[in-house]
């Protein structure tokens, strides 16, 4: 573990810990010591997204997110109908998906996590996160394969 784990928020230090017993590779923000990053893998296809995690430690607000798996190089009416129904569908839970200026794809989850365990909170999050992503995977592609056909 890094030195600057000794000022992080005891819920990101608690998630490295996971993660070293499970032999994650993760990266600590060099910027600020609530933050790490790193690969997971979806259950049903090849894709590896980014997660990075931060925790704010003044109102224990988590910010989770999945990147790096898909990027538009333009933007049509099918991505943005997609998005809607996935950040409509309850199965979702906390989930919000969205395409950033550089066209990547990435889904995101706030909340605030507390309680007896929070980092219990936390992988739940990410677990549902990277199901929602999963179960979405191959209608992206689609567009994405339907989008370079044109």
């Amino acid at each position: 573990m890094s030195d600057n784990i000794k000022s992080m928020h005891p819920v990101i230090a608690d998630f490295c810990g996971l993660l070293e017993s499970k032999n994650v590779p993760y990266q600590l923000n060099d910027n600020d010591e609530n933050m790490i990053r790193f690969r997971t893998r979806l259950p049903h296809h090849e894709a590896t997204p980014y997660v990075i995690i931060h925790m704010n430690p003044a109102n224990q607000a988590l910010t989770l997110s999945l990147s790096n798996v898909f990027r538009f190089t333009s933007l049509g009416p099918k991505i943005f109908q997609l998005m809607n129904v996935f950040n409509g569908d309850a199965g979702n839970f906390a989930c919000k998906m969205f395409v950033d200026q550089q066209g990547e794809l990435v889904v995101l989850v706030s909340a605030i996590v507390a309680g007896e365990d929070p980092r219990d909170q936390v992988e739940d999050y990410l677990n549902v996160s990277i199901l929602a992503l999963d179960n979405y995977y191959d209608q992206i592609k689609e567009i994405i394969d339907e989008s370079q056909k044109d």
